[in-house]
């Protein structure tokens, strides 16, 4: 049966014993054209073992990297404490005082991952670019309260999030009959600022697929039609979606750089004569970018039976 194609270019038309581990989120948001980046650190406390018999330790490190419109998660690991008791944490950023967050330990001694998530909002706004101290003061366990003065302090730092925007090269774009045809995509990094190595946000592009032609992907082309490509750098995905070639990055973007991939193929028209589009959409916040308004090329074809 004869496939139907869709709109082409839009995409979018997805414990026991006494160690027990408490993890809470400090979650900082960040202005929309941003990315933050903490520095990994850890938190010692100062106690009374004669007032806090149960704490072990506490030690603090970065969990993620986060960008614009995103939360960075601090992760506190928290030992020595008894099951169902709260844990009440207190916090500055640049000096302003943080509205407390507290959470309950379950039957292990674990806080859940929706719990986790409860935020401390950046109270007088949100943090702007540039460079950011997040400190944390005390922490409440049960009623023992420790005041934390060492080795307690996180540099934010707040930076420009990436600006992704693909380029076609289709060749040749009139057609004559059953034809070869390449299709090279340069993926710009236009904002001066690298794209992130999440898994979870990695950079996509996806390519409408054609009746008239069928399109495949060499891994280990490094040019295609003239233009010097990546292909090692991308992984292809020709399956996954009816309408749409998908290719992810391996590699990071570098800042001011770019990524290209290619594409080759057969073109045949059959009996009839047009104009074809392939399009290269690049997929929203791919590599942390926000600025979704320039994902779009596209390239025209026209073809005749001979």
């Amino acid at each position: 049966m004869k496939k139907v194609y869709r709109n082409l270019c839009n995409p979018n038309s997805g414990y026991s014993g006494f160690l027990r581990m408490v993890v809470l989120g400090i979650i900082l948001a960040t202005l929309p054209g941003a990315r933050l980046l903490a520095t990994t650190i850890g938190f010692q406390s100062q106690r009374s073992v004669a007032v806090c018999p149960t704490f072990g330790g506490i030690e603090y490190e970065q969990s993620t990297i986060s960008y614009e419109g995103q939360p960075l998660s601090i992760t506190s690991i928290v030992t020595g404490l008894v099951p169902n008791t709260s844990q009440t944490f207190t916090f500055t950023v640049d000096g302003v005082l943080q509205p407390q967050v507290t959470a309950t330990s379950d039957a292990d001694g674990n806080i859940t991952d929706a719990l986790r998530k409860l935020a401390i909002a950046y109270a007088p706004g949100m943090l702007t670019l540039g460079t950011h101290t997040a400190v944390l003061t005390s922490i409440k366990i049960g009623d023992c309260v420790l005041n934390i003065t060492a080795n307690n302090t996180v540099t934010v730092v707040v930076i420009p999030a990436p600006d992704l925007t693909p380029v076609v090269h289709t060749a040749p774009t009139t057609l004559y009959g059953n034809s070869q045809v390449s299709f090279v995509v340069d993926v710009f990094e236009l904002n001066n600022s690298p794209t992130t190595s999440s898994s979870t946000r990695k950079v996509k592009v996806y390519i409408n697929k054609q009746e008239k032609v069928d399109l495949s992907f060499d891994a280990t082309a490094t040019s295609i039609g003239g233009y010097s490509v990546q292909n090692s750098a991308w992984s292809f995905d020709d399956s996954s979606d009816e309408n749409y070639y998908i290719l992810t990055a391996n590699n990071i973007i570098e800042a001011g750089s770019k990524l290209s991939f290619g594409l080759t193929g057969a073109f045949m028209p059959g009996s009839t004569s047009g104009t074809m589009a392939l399009c290269s959409v690049i997929a929203p916040l791919s590599g942390g970018e926000v600025n979704n308004a320039n994902n779009t090329d596209a390239d025209s074809v026209t073809y005749f039976t001979k």
